[in-house]
């Protein structure tokens, strides 16, 4: 039962880190056609891709889970990265569709991932401060989701800019 549910969060966080990645995928896709390269290259960022995500979740929600005891379910952690899903395809269309604008592109791409990236933290906080009537422990948990999300996104495995 627990291979079946490991399974399952590995699948989910590997199909979700595909999608929110897409960006890279298309900017690695024009790569390869400007050097008229292979298109069978594009296996390495779909590995990475979803292996990034699944790496940086893990670890995220490891140190969460060590910490605060608790972990979400696997849906409601879906829902969370939902924001920063839409801000992935947001991404991988405006590298379809402002090619040449590159200065503009990249500003509303990093802009889109972080505004993704701080709806997750924040829908991750209102998950672990549920229940807890010690307000102490509200303030920790405020300061614990944020400081251990930075520190998996953008340190460990960063997002890339």
């Amino acid at each position: 039962m627990k291979m079946e549910r490991a399974t399952k969060w590995m699948l989910a966080l590997w199909a979700l880190g595909e999608v929110i990645y897409s960006y890279q995928l298309v900017g690695f896709y024009y790569m390869l056609k400007i050097f008229n390269a292979s298109m069978s290259r594009l296996w390495l960022p779909l590995l990475v891709n979803g292996l990034r995500f699944t790496l940086q979740s893990l670890v995220l929600l490891g140190a969460l889970t060590l910490t605060l005891k608790r972990m979400p379910s696997l849906k409601l952690y879906a829902v969370y990265s939902a924001p920063l899903t839409i801000a992935g395809i947001g991404s991988a269309v405006l590298r379809l569709s402002l090619l040449q604008e590159i200065g503009l592109r990249t500003l509303l791409e990093q802009l889109l991932l972080l505004s993704g990236f701080a709806f997750l933290v924040v829908g991750l906080m209102g998950y672990y401060s549920k229940n807890l009537e010690v307000r102490k422990r509200k303030v920790i948990t405020y300061i614990i989701i944020p400081a251990l999300a930075i520190l998996a996104f953008w340190i460990l495995i960063p997002i890339p800019l």
